[in-house]
């Protein structure tokens, strides 16, 4: 467990994100920190019927969709590399878990250094150069889908747990512009019991206290 003010704070922060990117009026003041928390293999039902007080308020308080579809093919690499390049499989070119920048099918519609369709950190890195960023990866093949000369801190934890710690360290050290955390076991729950299990619900439940 962390300190509740630590808690509360990721949850203030991410509402401010989210509600500052709602409003257009050039008199909203700019958001500084974004962070961005990914939670593999979370369905909106798991939100309904799991126990998720941090994230209701979330969806109380924020903008919020459950009705967004995966891209096409639904594999983990085509589904992350969409949400860290703003684009889908038909510009990027991942289309598999085993995209590499030297193992692909399909060419990306424009590549930026690295051989990669540019990043999130890529724009970050273009329009903010002193901007820090920083991923903390459970699955390590979000990796491939990052420019490592746009980032400041990357690492690659083995468990949910690890990457909450080491989420909150970086944020409390560095004070990020932008951050990005991804959360696997919810994915591995629903793979080995099955989605909608007990098990499931109770990994969604604790990736709502982890948030």
């Amino acid at each position: 467990m962390f300190p509740k003010n630590i808690r509360r704070a990721g949850l203030i922060l991410a509402a401010a994100s989210l509600l500052t990117f709602a409003c257009s009026s050039p008199d909203t003041p700019k958001t500084k920190h974004v962070i961005l928390i990914g939670v593999d293999g979370m369905s909106p039902d798991g939100i309904r019927n799991a126990d998720t007080p941090v994230m209701d308020e979330l969806v109380a308080n924020g903008a919020h969709s459950f009705i967004a579809r995966a891209v096409l093919p639904s594999s983990s690499g085509a589904n992350w590399a969409s949400i860290m390049n703003g684009a889908g499989p038909e510009q990027h070119g991942v289309t598999s878990n085993s995209w590499r920048t030297d193992n692909f099918i399909l060419p990306a519609t424009t590549v930026s250094d690295e051989n990669r369709f540019p990043s999130i950190f890529r724009v970050i890195r273009d329009q903010k150069p002193d901007a820090i960023t920083g991923a903390i990866l459970h699955w390590a093949p979000i990796e491939n889908f990052i420019e490592s000369s746009t980032i400041d801190y990357l690492t690659k934890p083995s468990t949910e747990d690890e990457s909450t710690q080491q989420t909150v360290g970086f944020i409390l050290d560095q004070k990020p512009t932008f951050s990005f955390t991804h959360l696997d076991h919810v994915d591995h729950a629903g793979h080995h019991d099955g989605h909608g299990t007990p098990i499931y619900y109770d990994a969604v439940a604790k990736a709502d206290s982890l948030i």
